[in-house]
């Protein structure tokens, strides 16, 4: 079997590094400015743990939200190939 290095999944990884160095920037800063304000009716919220906990429960979701992009770059990416490879007269195969 002939594997190509196309790149794909080291810009995956670039994109999750990318993603995750937001996140936790967003993360923090939105945390730190939320707890340094006014009380809040609900005081439990008024916690780094509690905030941890609903970052995590963030985190979750944009985790599969970025699966999902993945998935659909790998199946662009598919298709691309195969409509390339077949207007050079190759067959879309290595």
């Amino acid at each position: 079997m002939n594997h190509r290095k196309n790149g794909f999944l080291e810009a995956c990884f670039v994109q999750l590094g990318l993603f995750l160095v937001a996140f936790m920037l967003w993360f923090y800063f939105r945390t730190k400015a939320l707890l340094a304000g006014p009380p809040l009716a609900d005081s439990y919220a008024q916690s780094w743990s509690f905030q941890f906990a609903v970052g995590a429960f963030y985190l979750v979701i944009c985790l599969a939200a970025l699966a999902a992009v993945f998935l659909a770059e790998a199946i662009l990416l598919k298709i691309y190939r195969h409509f390339a490879g077949t207007e050079r007269g190759h067959s879309g195969t290595p």
